[in-house]
């Protein structure tokens, strides 16, 4: 990642501080969109249901395109999710827009599940070649027969290491990312240096959202084991991995006080905002709709008494508890000193 990059977004999270916190009142528009472009997905996931569901009503290129007027000069990150990102027809066509229209766009990002690796290659490929700086997470839950197992897809292991290395290859900054569960945790505790490194994203199941597990305290508990291994071993190679070190010590706090609060205050809506492949607009996946961009675009939707309400139940801590990390970077950011704080003690 660019060197400017990195202090653009220093920049645009201080002035969302002080707008916070000095003019109440202010509009702040959220610099970072995450759009799950389609539920289609051909992995078939232990954790997770979206693969059963039916795609109906998803949105395409013209929704998509519509709902960003007017955001042409704050959108600085763009998270691209699914499903499976590499499904959907009109990725290039996407980015031709976004390079066309939004100047101060520098990220785009996106999660794979790397069974097209060529696919997904030439994808990246394409956003770098744009002039975007691109990052691309692999997700990778444990060895060869760990990972082929949760992911209920043979072979796909072999996949993610296949695009991690072409990914290198054509200077791409990618990083496998694990989602700790009850079925990878015996093996990151057990032996952790059975997993591929780097690993550099790092979450866990959660009750609701695209994930079908129940938690129970005592999945937790063994799940806070692995995040501890995790964290022991994580390694910082470059000072914005701190952050997602900090994210880590934090998941373990939440798990510890068994998902009832947030260990830091949550700024989505603020830094964030998250659109799902039905078009609904949300502060994050596990709260209510606030608009559907179909209807409007996400400008208007931002003004609207929906959007004033989450931001409410945010703010007094009445939000399905979560701690995620395409949303935990940005409330880091936005809490710089409780998150030190936090990763010390």
């Amino acid at each position: 990642m660019k060197f400017s990059t990195i202090l653009q977004i220093i920049k645009i999270n201080l002035i969302i501080l002080i707008k916070k916190n000095f003019f109440r009142n202010s509009n702040i528009k959220p610099y970072k969109i995450l759009i799950n472009l389609t539920d289609l997905c051909n992995s078939r996931c232990k954790f997770c249901d979206i693969w059963t569901i039916k795609p109906k009503n998803e949105i395409n290129l013209e929704h998509i395109k519509n709902s960003l007027k007017g955001f042409e000069q704050d959108l600085y990150w763009m998270s691209f999710s699914g499903g499976e990102v590499t499904l959907v027809n009109y990725f290039y066509e996407l980015v031709d827009h976004l390079e066309k229209n939004f100047k101060k766009l520098k990220i785009i990002a996106f999660t794979t599940n790397a069974l097209a690796p060529e696919r997904a290659l030439k994808f990246a490929k394409y956003c770098k070649d744009k002039g975007f700086d691109i990052l691309i997470t692999i997700s990778l839950d444990g060895d060869k027969k760990t990972h082929d197992q949760i992911r209920g897809i043979n072979g796909n292991y072999e996949k993610c290491l296949t695009l991690k290395k072409k990914l290198e290859e054509n200077n791409i900054l990618t990083n496998y990312g694990i989602t700790v569960s009850e079925t990878n945790a015996d093996l990151i505790i057990n032996n952790y240096s059975a997993l591929p490194t780097p690993i550099k994203a790092v979450t866990f199941v959660h009750s609701e959202g695209i994930y079908n597990k129940v938690n129970k305290n005592d999945e937790d508990n063994k799940i806070i084991k692995a995040l501890e291994v995790i964290y022991k071993n994580y390694k910082l190679t470059k000072l914005y991995e701190l952050i997602e070190k900090i994210h880590i010590k934090i998941s373990i706090n939440f798990l510890k006080n068994q998902r009832k609060k947030n260990i830091i205050p949550c700024d989505v809506l603020n830094t964030s905002i998250h659109i799902m492949p039905n078009g609904d607009l949300k502060p994050c996946m596990f709260m209510d709709k606030c608009g559907n961009i179909k209807d409007n675009n996400i400008a208007e939707i931002m003004k609207s008494s929906q959007i004033m309400s989450a931001k409410k139940i945010i703010k007094e801590n009445n939000c399905p508890k979560c701690w995620m990390n395409c949303y935990s970077p940005h409330s880091i950011m936005q809490n710089p000193i409780r998150s030190i704080i936090k990763l010390i003690f």
